[in-house]
C-alpha cells in the first residue's frame, strides 16, 4: 500500500494543492464512513474520525504514493446544519466540482444499511455528465449478519437500478474488501493514465 499524508485542506480553489496528480473524491452522506474509510484505504489514521455527524467541514486532501491523491468532501444530508452552512457547503462542493480538472473518480461512501435516494443519484449523475469513474462503497458491512447483508445488497440494487460491479460491499473496521478495492481503483483508474503520460 503506498504511503499516505495530508496535504491541506481548503474551501476556495485558490487554496487547492497544484493540479500535478489525478484526484479521486470520497463523498457521501454525513456518518457514512467516509473518515474511517480513508484511514483503512491509507493504512493508517490520516483523517479524524467522529461519530457526530457533519464533523468535516473542509475539502481534505491526501497524497497517496506518488500516483493520486485522495479528497475527502464534507457530508451531504446533515439536517442540522444551519442554512448558511448549507450554502457554504453546496457552494464549496459545486467549485470543486466545476475547477477541478483533474478529478477523474468519485468513490461515493454510503452506510449499507440505507438505500439508494435522490442524493445518490445526483452525484452519480453529476460524475456521468463529466463522464468521471464512479464505484459505490458500501461500508459498516461488519455491523451485519450475512443473511441481512444479502438482503439489503439486493435492496441496493433494485432502489439504484445499477449493476452489481458498480458496488463494493466493505468493513473498514475489519479490513474486508479494502485491499481488493485500492487495488481496482488504481488498475482501472490510475494506472492508464500514468500509462499514457509515460507514452507521451
Amino acid at each position: 500500500m503506498p504511503i499516505a499524508k495530508f496535504l491541506k485542506s481548503a474551501v476556495l480553489p485558490s487554496d487547492y494543492p497544484d493540479p500535478a496528480v489525478p484526484e479521486i473524491a470520497l463523498v457521501g452522506r454525513s456518518n457514512s464512513g467516509k473518515s474511517t474509510l480513508l484511514n483503512a484505504i491509507c493504512g493508517q489514521p490520516v483523517a479524524k474520525v467522529s461519530g457526530t455527524p457533519g464533523k468535516t467541514r473542509l475539502i481534505n486532501f491526501f497524497q497517496v504514493g506518488e500516483h493520486y491523491r485522495l479528497v475527502d468532501l464534507p457530508g451531504y444530508g446533515y439536517a442540522v446544519r444551519n442554512d448558511d452552512e448549507r450554502k457554504m457547503w453546496s457552494q464549496m462542493i459545486h467549485d470543486f466540482f466545476a475547477t477541478r480538472e483533474n478529478l477523474k473518480g468519485f468513490l461515493l461512501i454510503c452506510d449499507m444499511r440505507r438505500e439508494w435516494t435522490g442524493d445518490e443519484q445526483l452525484i452519480f449523475d453529476l460524475s456521468q455528465s463529466r463522464g468521471l469513474n464512479i464505484l459505490c462503497i458500501l461500508t459498516k458491512l461488519d455491523k451485519l449478519g450475512q443473511n441481512e447483508s444479502r438482503k439489503l445488497f439486493q435492496n441496493w440494487l433494485k432502489t439504484s437500478r445499477l449493476s452489481p460491479d458498480f458496488f463494493r460491499p466493505v468493513s473498514s473496521m475489519e479490513n474486508d474488501g479494502i485491499k481488493e478495492m485500492e487495488k481496482f481503483i488504481f488498475q482501472s483508474w490510475i494506472k492508464p493514465l500514468i500509462d499514457e503520460k509515460g507514452a507521451c
